[in-house]
């Protein structure tokens, strides 16, 4: 059963989904919410163009992680992506690099952001090393009432994710030359730096 938090994330869900049909934009969007135990195999028989899971797999022990994206995989149509947005925190950002690498070496997948090279995750090398992305964030005055009453962060959203294809997903796209910016620009006498 979805409990009143899932139930309210799908409530929002559908409203953004249904003002983005309602502007015009992607008028033929459709989307499904399924409900599965994902202690069990996943049985899905659509196949999708985009599949976003988020804060899922850090509920789930490890030895489930790499079935389930697996099985969402093996949905996606061709040019199909599976975004994984997990908290920002070292164990659960440190399991999806594991993920990532494990993944990468048995050529079940293709990364398609953060890192794209399929090397193995260099955070992995020490036990003391994780990435993930923050951006800077202005709360709506609700939010910014229950952040400073539960003492939470105020100014910055924080999270780990991986965006990921079938191995043989978007193949005439080469990844191999991409770069990633990992800083805000930064303005330098006529010119324009990033990390």
């Amino acid at each position: 059963d979805l409990t009143d938090r899932a139930r309210q994330a799908h409530k929002t869900l559908s409203a953004v989904l249904t003002d983005i049909r309602a502007a015009g934009i992607h008028s033929n969007l459709t989307w499904d919410t399924l409900r599965r135990d994902l202690r069990k195999p996943l049985k899905l028989h659509d196949s999708y163009d985009f599949i976003v899971i988020g804060n899922t797999l850090c509920e789930l022990p490890s030895a489930l992680h790499r079935p389930t994206i697996l099985s969402l995989l093996s949905t996606l149509k061709d040019t199909g992506a599976l975004l994984a947005i997990e908290p920002a925190l070292k164990k659960t950002t440190r399991d999806l690099h594991a993920l990532r690498d494990g993944l990468l070496e048995a050529m079940q997948c293709r990364v398609i952001a953060p890192c794209t090279h399929s090397k193995s995750c260099p955070c992995l090398e020490t036990k003391s090393d994780w990435c993930h992305e923050s951006r800077r964030i202005l709360l709506p005055p609700r939010c910014r009432k229950l952040a400073e009453a539960t003492r939470l962060r105020r100014s910055n959203l924080k999270w780990s994710y991986l965006c990921l294809t079938r191995p043989d997903g978007l193949r005439k796209t080469n990844f191999n030359d991409t770069w990633r910016v990992v800083s805000e620009p930064m303005k330098q006498k006529g010119r324009h730096e990033v990390f």
